[in-house]
């Protein structure tokens, strides 16, 4: 067994010592602070979205004054449908934002059905785009833009704001 000399003991020599020590937990405590950090950059103000019906209530809390909500399945096709829908005041007319699915490729065919040729649409603008097909259409009261993804359709909405059909829809 070596005896330790004074050497041993100085700062330079525990220093050299320190240096050669594996530093195992050093990518662990690492981590343990970056996600601290970022749990503290997002904090409690954040909302996680658990369901669609989250993600309606955000929206319409966000838009709207005067918010009402409607989660149920829709009755007009007979198909019953889950339907995600809330609205209240917008300036000076009123807005809503639906979300209708998951829907089966039937159901969305007759949902579709129903929406071209029962809901009153003055003019309807469709674009294709990846994955989904957007909508812009015209009311007698109001416009409108739905989005049909394969397995829903998402709808946002204003009537009566006072303002042309053309500005309601930009």
């Amino acid at each position: 067994m070596r005896k330790r000399g004074v050497g041993d003991l100085s700062i330079l020599s525990m220093a050299a010592k320190h240096r050669r020590r594996p530093k195992k937990y050093g990518a662990a405590v690492g981590l343990a602070m970056l996600l601290s950090f970022m749990l503290l950059a997002v904090g409690p103000f954040t909302a996680w979205a658990v369901g669609i019906g989250d993600v309606v209530t955000e929206v319409c809390n966000n838009n709207f004054t005067s918010v009402q909500f409607n989660f149920s399945n829709e009755q007009v096709t007979g198909m019953g449908i889950k339907m995600h829908m809330g609205g209240g005041d917008f300036g000076q007319g009123m807005g809503g934002v639906t979300v209708l699915g998951p829907a089966d490729a039937g159901q969305m065919k007759t949902m579709l059905e129903y929406v071209d040729g029962e809901a009153q649409h003055t003019s309807i603008q469709t674009r294709k785009l990846k994955g989904c097909e957007v909508r812009e259409y015209t009311m007698s009261n109001g416009s409108g833009v739905g989005v049909v993804l394969p397995d829903y359709f998402l709808t946002v909405e204003i009537y009566e704001t006072g303002n042309s059909n053309a500005a309601d829809i930009q």
